[in-house]
């Protein structure tokens, strides 16, 4: 209780006296990042994590806010403009979202149409117009699905599955937040690629759970391409973690294969890319820039015009930290 109210305090301060309320002599870039925008009363929201949503009605709150401070641009122009050297608003925010989830064409989208609000959506190009699911999702399927009794009719290799990463099936409270939390976390420790794989384990429990299309189709995305407010940049072909990848060939497919893809299906030129869960190493920012323009990373900051356009700072928002105006605030700060 003693800490909460201490980081209010903080959060009090950090949100009247932060960047966003002065004015630089140099131009200034703040970078927003987003994933999922779904309502509180939607069946998937207490099932997902916790770090990966916000309700439309923040979304409006933080545009609200953003709007007494910032001028809003799209990232893509703004890079333009300023590898070009043509002048650029002195305090920018451009909004991003990753993933291409169809929540956001949605619930986010007929908010930046009404508002006028132009956005930049990082796409995972082999998952476009599918059902299929990113790992940590289905794990929170399956989970879901064997949560009581049905944890019974679990075979010995997904026994086995759950003993290797430490999660116990027979105690409750492994299926809290907490639990499911932390078998992600243990997981990600493995190449996406071997994760994949592992779950075939499962494949006689998630024939059982329905699969809803949960990232955008290629209708959808010419849709918002259309209304001119939304554009569009490369997250990879499967959303692997860069990092993990050792086969350079994989490394290269995944990176610049999700550029071709975007390029052929919607008929656009893709200058940015953005990082899946912020990591890379040096092989893959060399490969990033053989062919993009700029890439966002999850490296919290404002970025300049004499930032790396290759390493741009953003700062990722989820109801948790940004619910209201005070955390909002103190969230973009670049104080805390």
């Amino acid at each position: 209780m003693l800490k909460r109210k201490i980081k209010r305090v903080f959060e009090h301060v950090a949100a009247k006296f932060g960047r966003h309320e002065r004015r630089s002599s140099d131009p200034e870039l703040l970078i927003l990042g987003y994933h999922r925008i779904i309502p509180l009363n939607h069946p998937e929201f207490q099932s997902m994590e916790p770090g990966m949503r916000v309700q439309p009605a923040t979304l409006e709150m933080h545009i609200k806010i953003l709007r007494q401070h910032f001028d809003f641009v799209d990232l893509n122009d703004w890079v333009s403009r300023v590898t070009n050297r043509l002048p650029v608003p002195n305090k920018a925010v451009a909004l991003t979202f990753d993933d291409g989830w169809v929540d956001n064409y949605e619930y986010a989208y007929p908010v930046l149409k009404r508002e006028k609000v132009p956005a930049t959506i990082f796409l995972v190009s082999s998952m476009i117009g599918t059902d299929s699911q990113f790992w940590p999702e289905r794990i929170s399927g399956i989970l879901s699905y064997i949560k009581g009794e049905k944890r019974a009719g679990l075979g010995k290799e997904a026994l086995k599955w759950f003993e290797q990463y430490q999660f116990d099936v027979n105690n409750s409270r492994s299926f809290d937040e907490a639990g499911v939390n932390a078998l992600i976390l243990r997981l990600k420790e493995k190449s996406d690629d071997e994760i994949y794989k592992s779950l075939t384990v499962f494949a006689d429990v998630e024939c059982k759970i329905p699969h809803l299309a949960h990232i955008m189709n290629k209708a959808q995305l010419l849709e918002m391409k259309a209304s001119g407010f939304i554009s569009f940049g490369a997250h990879t072909k499967r959303h692997f973690r860069l990092d993990k990848i050792s086969d350079y060939a994989l490394l290269e497919d995944e990176i610049l294969g999700s550029k071709s893809d975007l390029e052929g299906l919607l008929d656009i030129t893709v200058s940015g890319f953005c990082y899946p869960n912020g990591s890379f190493d040096n092989k893959a920012a060399g490969v990033v820039k053989r062919g993009f323009q700029y890439s966002c990373t999850t490296r919290k900051g404002w970025n300049s015009t004499k930032s790396d356009l290759l390493l741009l700072n953003r700062i990722l928002l989820h109801d948790d930290v940004s619910h209201d105006p005070v955390s909002f605030k103190a969230r973009i700060s670049g104080l805390i």
